[in-house]
């Protein structure tokens, strides 16, 4: 007998195979109520879908477990950074120190001057997932502290007027030893 899904059927059958449906064999005749779905020949009981309550329940958690991971890591600023820096080139900046903590990183900027280095100030800083941004100057200059390939800071300006300074590098300070 042949289902409305389109699947054969056993003749006798009362229930389809396939989609277990009600099969109908003609005008008037309805399967006994007592009988259990289960499709001629196949020997198991039919697959009980998973209840939508619980499909819920764990796309919930699911959803809760990325926002917490990406929670914790949303502030990482890799160790690398922090530490004293020491500019390549004379002039300009000469000395970018960073410090802090990876939630709260501080950046502290001295230039060059006579007879003595200028201390331009400490500032807040936070991570933007690539970068370490600053401001200074009363909010007019923004600084992005980014590591190069070889691990050395480069450390780029951007008057928000829409000039850009010169990108500076800058190699890390070793601690003497004793």
């Amino acid at each position: 007998m042949q289902c409305k899904c389109g699947f054969e059927n056993a003749a006798d059958a009362r229930f389809c195979g396939s989609c277990r449906s009600v099969l109908v064999d003609g005008p008037g005749s309805a399967p006994n109520a007592a009988e259990s779905p289960v499709a001629t020949g196949s020997g198991r009981p039919p697959a009980h879908p998973l209840p939508r309550a619980r499909i819920a329940i764990v796309a919930t958690l699911v959803v809760i477990a990325a926002a917490g991971y990406w929670w914790m890591n949303r502030n990482a600023i890799p160790a690398a950074y922090f530490g004293v820096w020491n500019k390549v080139e004379t002039g300009g900046y000469v000395r970018v120190i960073i410090s802090g903590t990876p939630e709260k990183p501080r950046v502290h900027l001295w230039g060059a001057g006579l007879p003595q280095e200028w201390d331009y100030g400490e500032d807040d800083a936070f991570w933007d997932g690539s970068a370490l941004t600053f401001r200074q100057d009363n909010q007019t200059r923004e600084y992005r502290l980014t590591l190069d390939r070889s691990a050395n800071l480069q450390l780029n300006c951007h008057v928000l007027n829409g000039k850009d300074c010169v990108t500076m590098s800058y190699t890390k300070s070793t601690p003497a030893r004793r």
